[in-house]
């Protein structure tokens, strides 16, 4: 039987101090990847919260959105909104207008 959580298991023994025979810290498979996300969401979601962006949860506490949200990145989807962003790559949203930086630097 293949197990999806090898990388979990890893770490479970590293944090009891117990030491496998082995130690070699590897990613997941994409599939124990897809797995892992896929358990964790249905997981939190189970205990009552609520998924925003792409890997953000809060506890929700009633209807609606959960007071618990991180307040940092809300701008970026809020209505008639703008913000600015600088570096390579950045985009930036000002004046119903998006504004986008290159994606590599000129040397």
């Amino acid at each position: 039987k293949k197990s999806h959580n090898r990388s979990a298991q890893r770490t479970w023994h590293a944090t009891r101090g117990e030491q496998p025979s082995v130690l070699k810290p590897t990613l997941p498979t994409e599939e124990d990847a897809a797995f892992q996300y896929q358990f964790t969401a249905g997981y939190l979601r189970a205990k009552g919260f609520e998924h925003y962006e792409v890997s953000s949860y809060a506890l929700r506490t009633g209807s609606g959105c959960s007071p618990w949200r991180s307040r940092h990145n809300q701008v970026y989807w809020g209505y008639d909104t703008s913000w600015y962003a600088v570096g390579v790559g950045a985009t930036s949203f000002v004046r119903d207008r998006t504004l986008a930086r290159p994606k590599r630097a000129r040397v």
